[in-house]
């Protein structure tokens, strides 16, 4: 749930923001930031960790299965 006193950015406003920093244009700074998310993507797809240096560490983590309920009877099932 998003907290009231935080304000989302869109990935539309984050290629805006890099485009303007960089002296890009929209449609390349739109490119550099897709490829970005793409590896990211095949990185953890592939089992990998990545680790950028004073951001943050990403991995794929495995939860146990739990009950949930299933609206709306309320029926407990499975959640992967």
């Amino acid at each position: 749930m998003a907290r009231p006193d935080v304000r989302t950015i869109t990935k539309k406003e984050l290629v805006d923001q890099i485009a303007e920093r960089n002296g890009l244009s929209r449609t390349k700074a739109q490119v550099i930031v897709q490829d970005v998310l793409d590896t990211v993507i095949a990185v953890l797809s592939d089992g990998h960790r990545l680790e950028l240096r004073d951001f943050g560490v990403f991995e794929v983590k495995t939860l146990a299965p739990r009950t949930g309920a299933e609206p709306p009877h309320a029926r407990a099932r499975p959640c992967a």
